[in-house]
């Protein structure tokens, strides 16, 4: 995983239903981020991601 940009353009060349999995897990884990950032769970590493995904 050289890049993230690269890493995301790799996932859409996958198959469709491949596709399909890796979006419900990203779901599911902006799901858990928001809910432990509502919660106060997170620290300086990942308050960013999990302010993001509260938004989101």
């Amino acid at each position: 995983m050289s890049s993230t940009e690269k890493t995301g353009m790799v996932v859409t060349a996958m198959h469709r239903y491949l596709q399909q999995q890796a979006f419900k897990v990203f779901i599911g884990y902006i799901t858990a981020l928001a809910y432990n950032y509502r919660k106060g769970r997170y620290d300086d590493r990942n308050e960013w991601a999990s302010r993001l995904a509260n938004e989101a």
